[in-house]
């Protein structure tokens, strides 16, 4: 078998080439586009809520963990931890987040705790 097999195109793919010349004629004739498409505008509202020293120790006591443990858990020092929680400093926009998702989703957390947990024996 010396020949390259050529693929059919499928059924999507001739959909998609016969929008894109569509598409190409109505730029050169200068139409406007959504004369000719149907166009959406869709807004999300992602922004990652902002969360008081309250909260935050809340969600850190809600996993029943030290200052030094939550902090090592979402990778930040103890002191970053300490001024959100004091209030001195906001935490910033992916702490949100990550706040959001321990909250609703605690189950993995509370797995990482478990699996870290070390058994020291009596000396």
């Amino acid at each position: 078998m010396t020949g390259k097999s050529k693929k059919q195109p499928t059924r999507m793919g001739e959909e998609i080439l016969r929008g894109l010349g569509q598409m190409r004629d109505a730029l050169e004739r200068e139409q406007p586009l959504e004369s000719r498409f149907t166009m959406r505008t869709v807004e999300l509202e992602l922004e990652p809520r902002v969360y008081s020293a309250e909260e935050i120790q809340q969600i850190r006591r809600s996993f029943q963990a030290s200052q030094a443990v939550f902090a090592l858990m979402i990778g930040i020092s103890p002191r970053t931890l300490q001024d959100w929680e004091q209030g001195r400093k906001a935490a910033p926009a992916w702490a949100g987040r990550l706040l959001q998702l321990m909250q609703e989703h605690p189950q993995p957390w509370i797995e990482m705790l478990e699996k870290a947990a070390v058994e020291r024996k009596p000396a």
